[in-house]
């Protein structure tokens, strides 16, 4: 029971950046098809660097989530 919690922090974390990866992969290939069109740029590129800010705030959740490493006492 006490490995509830984390569990699902860890879940809700991989889930979110399942999706934030399709959609920051997603934004680039928008952005590629755009064929000059400056306003479907425009909303791909946005799509794009949200997605990978967002990841980077993931990713930053992730590391503060891990349990602190055990030091052994010193002697």
């Amino acid at each position: 029971m006490s490995n509830a919690i984390p569990n699902i922090i860890n879940w809700f974390l991989g889930l979110a950046g399942l999706f934030f990866s399709l959609l920051t992969i997603y934004g680039g290939i928008k952005y590629f098809l755009a064929k000059g069109n400056k306003e479907k740029e425009a909303r791909a590129g946005k799509m794009f660097i949200y997605g990978l800010a967002i990841l980077l705030v993931l990713g930053f959740l992730f590391a503060v989530s891990l349990p602190a490493p055990v030091l052994p006492p010193s002697s």
